[in-house]
């Protein structure tokens, strides 16, 4: 993840910085409460968000009621929503890259997809019951 961000901040020209909140503290917060933490704790000026991304207690919010809430805190922020694309009449998704991937074992269409290659990152662990295998722990899907 910090390779990530420092590849964006390169080539934004800014600073990027990654806070996380920890999920047990924010998994109950209605949307409203939600939208609070992003600008009074987090700061946030503007949110990037996909189409259909959800949020808030049962993924309570959607992006219509992100850009509500946007709109009546004092100095709002702004909110870009990310319209579907599409390829091969489908909607382009980390479900269905994910399928490609687990399912079928099919990085090509996955690079598809993504534009790039897919990454896995993670430690190694050693060697698997005496066999060429590694056992690769904490892993990072990107």
């Amino acid at each position: 993840r910090a390779e990530v961000l420092a590849d964006w901040s390169k080539s934004l020209g800014v600073a990027v910085r990654q806070e996380q909140l920890a999920f047990d503290k924010i998994r109950t917060l209605s949307p409203k409460e939600f939208v609070d933490v992003l600008v009074e704790k987090l700061h946030a000026r503007g949110v990037v968000c996909g189409f259909n991304w959800r949020f808030g207690f049962r993924a309570s919010g959607t992006t219509e009621t992100l850009v509500e809430l946007a709109r009546s805190i004092a100095g709002g922020f702004d909110v870009a929503v990310v319209p579907p694309l599409e390829i091969d009449g489908e909607v382009v998704s980390s479900s269905r890259i994910r399928r490609l991937l687990e399912e079928r074992g099919d990085v090509i269409a996955a690079r598809q997809l993504l534009g790039r290659f897919h990454k896995l990152r993670g430690m190694t662990s050693g060697v698997c019951d005496g066999e060429s295998a590694l056992l690769i722990e904490d892993i990072e899907n990107f």
